[in-house]
């Protein structure tokens, strides 16, 4: 299963990496073609349908992912159909209604609540997208529930190529806004409905085939009832993030939102890992049986390891290099920018204690209203720190919110584990990462206090010196071990002819032990 899993990251990881540069591209040639002010009326053009995402998902794609897997293990296969079935009409009946509302809305959005009759043809353009949409995301997760990342990464690409030529095209043919807003729905359409297409052909090829001692209404009330919890939980995070970023526009200048802005667009870099890793765990996680506790530990504290041995020191590294980064991609006009990197980053430190991990193991196990505790307590803290912070500190106070606010509920999401499942994260692994990953940061930020080599040479020399330490380190403190080594080449061999390379590295950690 895990090995499943390292190679669903993989295929994951790489559709990210190639959609994620597609995609900014385009993005990049829209701005440059439009002009501020049309590209202006774009964006505002989306709120209305950002907001309106936020009530498209009742949680059922979370439910589809957890069932699928579960079901799959325990071999239910007529089942997984009724729920893939009851997934699609539930979300998709959801989708066309904020469609519908939104179109409707679209005149008194733009003339009352934007002043600008100009954007009612652009929202009700974009209004398509929220059923679209959900088409998209119920497809990814049924994807994700039979481990098929191919598909996933397949749908996510399209939509990037899709978008990044549409939208310059129409644009460049004299469209304007229009054409802009046209060539970011219509890749959502098309993606929906190529994600579909794949489901009906991979996954429901037996329409026939009856549903075994599931129908479609206890279906629909079982995905309903594991999944409102997280749909109460995306609601709170969501409307959070909005509330910020509304402080934000009230209280912070222009030029501190740039540097931020610029700062968090390296975050990517972290995400790359993050995600895939994140996306796997949870089917991972919903196949283990809640009776196998041995075994439901040994996956959770190895993954919560594994993670932490690569995202905390890529996290410290940023950490390090962040005035090269800023330095080479933006010059020097982002003088807030490296600072603002190095504490924004200092969420992702926290893997090491179970920040990605503790929820895809409570929601896999079914425990998703300990998991809508956890983000109540960090709605209940943030947005009073918020009101706080942001109107007196600015972006720092935007920092510091979104750092705090969070752990209290990861603090309860561990203790819940550790009263309902009986085990907690390896302390003293997660320990030694943190020690090798410090002495790195601390050796490479010296040394390059010392050279000072210029932008270049402090990023090339300063990212060599630091993977050498921490490489050294690592096996030489414990915090990686001989039964490491082994659950890890066992796992890089679904890694195909990539797995020689990781092999490589290992057998070289191997010899310092």
């Amino acid at each position: 299963m895990v090995q499943r899993s390292a190679r669903g990251s993989l295929i994951l990881l790489l559709g990210q990496v190639v959609s994620t540069l597609v995609a900014a591209a385009g993005v990049m040639l829209v701005a440059r073609f439009l002009g501020s002010t049309s590209y202006g009326q774009v964006t505002i053009a989306m709120i209305p349908v950002s907001i309106a995402t936020l009530f498209g998902n009742l949680g059922v794609t979370s439910a589809l992912i957890k069932y699928i897997a579960q079901y799959r293990a325990e071999k239910k296969t007529a089942e997984i159909m009724t729920l893939v079935r009851s997934g699609l009409l539930l979300n998709s009946a959801v989708g066309a209604l904020l469609s519908l509302i939104t179109f409707l809305l679209a005149g008194p959005l733009a003339t009352r609540v934007f002043h600008q009759p100009e954007l009612k043809m652009l929202i009700e353009i974009a209004s398509a997208t929220l059923l679209a949409n959900s088409l998209v995301v119920t497809s990814r997760s049924i994807f994700v529930g039979f481990e098929r990342m191919e598909f996933y990464s397949l749908t996510v690409i399209i939509h990037s190529l899709l978008k990044s030529l549409l939208a310059p095209l129409l644009v460049l043919l004299g469209y304007g806004a229009v054409g802009a807003t046209m060539g970011n729905t219509a890749p959502v359409i098309l993606t929906g409905i190529i994600g579909l297409a794949i489901v009906v052909a991979a996954f429901l090829k037996d329409s026939t085939q009856g549903g075994g001692a599931l129908g479609h209404v206890q279906a629909s009330k079982l995905l309903l009832s594991y999944g409102y919890p997280l749909f109460l939980s995306n609601l709170f995070t969501g409307g959070l993030s909005q509330f910020y970023n509304f402080l934000m526009a009230i209280y912070v200048e222009a030029y501190a939102i740039g540097n931020y802005q610029a700062a968090i667009n390296f975050s990517v870099l972290i995400t790359f890992l993050t995600m895939p890793i994140t996306t796997v765990l949870f089917p991972l996680f919903s196949k283990l049986d809640f009776r196998e506790r041995s075994m439901l530990r040994l996956v959770f504290q190895n993954s919560v390891k594994y993670a932490a041995l690569l995202i905390v020191p890529m996290t410290a590294a940023l950490i390090v290099l962040s005035h090269p980064l800023v330095r080479i991609i933006y010059g020097n006009s982002y003088r807030l920018a490296p600072f603002f990197l190095r504490v924004y980053v200092i969420n992702f430190l926290f893997v090491g204690l179970g920040n990605i991990c503790v929820a895809n193991l409570l929601n896999g196990q079914g425990k998703t209203k300990v998991t809508f505790v956890m983000n109540l307590i960090n709605l209940c803290i943030g947005l009073p720190l918020s009101l706080f912070l942001i109107p007196r500190w600015g972006v720092v106070g935007l920092l510091l919110t979104t750092i705090v606010a969070p752990k209290p509920g990861l603090v309860f999401g561990l203790w819940r584990i550790k009263k309902d499942f009986g085990f907690t994260i390896n302390w003293t692994a997660s320990t030694k990462i943190y020690f090798s990953a410090g002495i790195a940061a601390l050796a490479t930020y010296y040394a390059l206090v010392f050279l000072d080599l210029g932008s270049w040479g402090d990023l090339l020399l300063g990212g060599a010196f630091f993977v050498v330490i921490y490489s050294l380190l690592v096996p030489l403190i414990g915090a990686l071990e001989k039964g490491d080594i082994q659950n890890l080449r066992s796992i890089m061999k679904a890694l195909g002819p990539l797995a020689p390379l990781f092999n490589l590295f290992l057998a070289l950690i191997e010899r310092l032990m």
